[in-house]
């Protein structure tokens, strides 16, 4: 489900097998609730994750597993 999410805090994690990178993000709904999201092993948008993405807009397409929610695709939002 593609949605957008207020982004507060990056942190980067250990890298994948293939050594791609991963991240966690601290991001707000449109409701004002907090969620930790990681982004998915191996992703090709990984690349485009760094700091410039804090206190910004992103759109994500995510999914929900048993323990986290996953972010399968994300960019910087144009429109705030």
């Amino acid at each position: 489900m593609n949605n957008r999410y207020f982004v507060k805090n990056i942190r980067r994690l250990t890298n994948t097998l293939n050594g791609n990178p991963r991240f966690k993000l601290i991001v707000a709904d449109g409701q004002g609730s907090t969620i930790t999201m990681h982004t998915k092993p191996d992703a090709k948008f990984s690349y485009t994750v760094s700091t410039t993405w804090l206190d910004r807009m992103i759109e994500a397409d995510t999914h929900s597993t048993k323990r986290i929610m996953m972010i399968d695709d994300a960019k910087v939002s144009e429109v705030f």
